[in-house]
Formats: C-alpha cells, structure tokens, sequence
C-alpha cells in the first residue's frame, strides 16, 4: 500500500488494524512463494530461446523492414574519416 494508505483506511474506518495486518501477511506470503517459485525455475537459455524485443512477430518484422531500409539508404553516405586532402 502506499505511504498513509494504512492509515487513511484506518481513519476512514474501511478497515481496522487487525484486517491490515492479515493483508500484509497474505500479500508478504505471496510475495515470498513467487520469489521461491521463480528461483526453481531453471535460468532461460538464450540460444534456445526465441527472444525478441518485441514480442509481436509483425511488428517485429516491420522492425526488421525498417533497418533493412535505413542500412541500405545509409549504406552509400561517405565518412569523411580516413579521407586524405
């Protein structure tokens, strides 16, 4: 909950301090299976994994038409380093 929350639902009589208390109990709980859960769990592999930035595969593509096509528009400018005078 945020900073006062407590208190306000305290002062607002929505609920006392005893149903608080269960409620950050329940939610410390299921925090701590979660974190429990997730370090079983084996660590992702990323030559087998599919990984994306984005995770829509057409947008992905569209992704990977529009740095095709900035690399090939790109690709005839001259860097002027290494140009001998």
């Amino acid at each position: 909950m945020y900073e006062g929350g407590e208190e306000h639902l305290l002062r607002q009589k929505w609920a006392d301090a005893g149903a608080l208390a269960a409620l950050r109990g329940e939610i410390v709980r299921e925090i701590e299976e979660a974190v429990a859960q997730v370090q079983r769990e084996p660590v992702p592999d990323p030559f087998a994994e599919d990984w994306r930035a984005i995770s829509t595969g057409h947008l992905n593509e569209g992704m990977n038409k529009m740095f095709s096509t900035i690399q090939h528009s790109t690709s005839n400018i001259q860097s002027p380093i290494g140009r001998s005078r």
